[in-house]
């Protein structure tokens, strides 16, 4: 059982480092993501910043996920919050998902 939990406690300590590695090195390609009038494409506002990525407000009052994973990283609230900030527009395109939470999904890259 003690050796278990000290195999865990390793896992999770790497994954940390790998974290922390990511937030301090990663970089988003701004020129890879949708810009402003690009066809299908809306403006939505972030509202909240969480591990898995962004929630954004859309144009038709909804809300969608960015997932940080379509961004190419993992994701992490401080990497999060140096790349797209609170209130920030930004150009992306939503696809419909019917679900009960009534969020739907949101890409900015093509």
């Amino acid at each position: 059982m003690r050796m278990k939990q000290y195999r865990r406690e390793a896992m999770m300590l790497r994954r940390q480092q790998e974290l922390e590695e990511e937030q301090r090195t990663f970089q988003l390609d701004y020129t890879t993501i949708y810009q402003k009038g690009h066809p299908g494409t809306v403006q939505g506002v972030i509202k909240e910043i969480i591990h898995l990525g962004y929630i954004v407000t859309l144009p038709n009052g909804r809300e969608g996920l960015l997932a940080a994973s379509h961004l190419g990283c993992s994701g992490g609230i401080p990497l999060l919050e140096r790349l797209f900030k609170v209130g920030q527009e930004i150009t992306i395109r939503v696809i419909p998902v019917p679900n009960p939470a009534g969020k739907d999904r949101v890409y900015i890259r093509p």
